[in-house]
């Protein structure tokens, strides 16, 4: 019997860290992709980036209107389907520069608040299962929980919407009310 848990416990630790690992190296090597399209953007000329490739850009912005090179970027969104083309995947995110007029570029930035959606569902309660199911520990939960969030906010706000917002708070009520549920009994 004590076999039995030690070898379930040294089974359920393997899958974990594995998890972590896994979902640690997507979100660094997907930030640093782009990232490094920023600087790339930011450090272009005006003719590279409008002659430039249509999912090379990137830019960090909370806002719809950027300046680089005092000139001066409106940003748009528009909607691109990731079924039947998975390849969009890597365009989710990005930016491309459609004219100059008037010493302004007019950009579009590639969303799909449907996916991200889903993607935010599917990984913060299955967070929310293996914390409290599976028994993942507390600093993992809170570190891939915090990174994961951090990731999609920071690379995809543009595709964010109040239902996005909504499968990122309930997962943290979640795991509050149920943490302090447990300190209760």
């Amino acid at each position: 019997m004590l076999m039995e848990n030690i070898l379930k416990k040294s089974i359920l630790q393997k899958i974990e860290n594995r998890f972590f690992y896994l979902l640690l190296i997507i979100v660094l090597f997907v930030s640093a992709l782009n990232m490094m399209a920023h600087i790339n953007f930011t450090n272009s000329s005006i003719d590279e980036i409008i002659n430039g490739e249509e999912c090379d850009n990137f830019i960090y912005s909370f806002s719809k209107t950027v300046n680089v090179d005092e000139i001066e970027i409106d940003i748009s969104n528009k909607d691109i389907y990731i079924f039947p083309e998975y390849a969009n995947i890597l365009c989710l995110g990005k930016v491309s520069i459609t004219n100059l007029e008037n010493g302004e570029l007019y950009a579009v930035a590639f969303t799909n608040t449907k996916f991200i959606n889903f993607l935010l569902f599917i990984i913060n309660f299955s967070l929310i299962v293996f914390k409290y199911f599976l028994e993942f520990p507390n600093e993992k939960f809170k570190t891939i929980f915090i990174l994961f969030n951090l990731f999609i906010f920071i690379n995809y706000f543009h595709s964010l919407n109040l239902i996005s917002v909504n499968f990122t708070f309930i997962p943290m009520l979640t795991f509050y009310f149920l943490k302090n549920a447990n300190y209760e009994d």
